[in-house]
């Protein structure tokens, strides 16, 4: 039996076995990239949780503290050792350690170690979509004048 073409169909499938195989031997080659250190604490504090819990479920107890906070008021968050009490703030207790900060300990810049942590394992960071960096943008205490604003008793008056 004659095999036309025969030398096409053998190159073909050589690449079609390259390209599907392709994954495992480039991950068996590639470097391994090297793990993300966390900055020193300064205060010398522990962690509201174990690294591992955090690694893995620091999305969803932020969530969790953003519907307890808005929705129910509920500020205080005991760590699950049952020992531990902190304040449920993404900037005053996490950013208060996890932040950019100097040889003593001082913050540099707000929200700079979770861009780094998420930019390291390639994962897309929103959080600051909606929310303002505190120190990148000055907080503006009064309206400009002629915007409607809610009074203390519930009636709308214009400045």
């Amino acid at each position: 039996m004659k095999l036309y073409g025969g030398s096409w169909i053998i190159a073909g499938l050589v690449v079609l076995l390259a390209l599907l195989t392709f994954p495992m031997w480039y991950g068996a080659t590639a470097t391994a990239r090297p793990a993300f250190q966390s900055l020193p604490n300064p205060a010398g504090e522990k962690c509201i949780e174990s690294r591992e819990y955090m690694r893995d479920h620091h999305m969803q107890m932020l969530l969790q503290w953003r519907d307890d906070v808005v929705r129910g008021g509920d500020r205080v968050y005991v760590s699950r050792d049952g020992k531990r009490k902190w304040n449920k703030s993404l900037t005053g207790t996490c950013m208060a350690c996890h932040d950019k900060a100097d040889a003593h300990g001082k913050s540099l810049t707000a929200a700079t170690y979770c861009p780094d942590c998420h930019a390291h394992v390639n994962v897309r960071l929103y959080c600051w979509d909606c929310r303002v960096d505190p120190v990148a943008t000055p907080r503006v205490e009064t309206p400009p004048t002629g915007v409607a604003m809610v009074s203390g008793e519930g009636g709308v008056h214009h400045d």
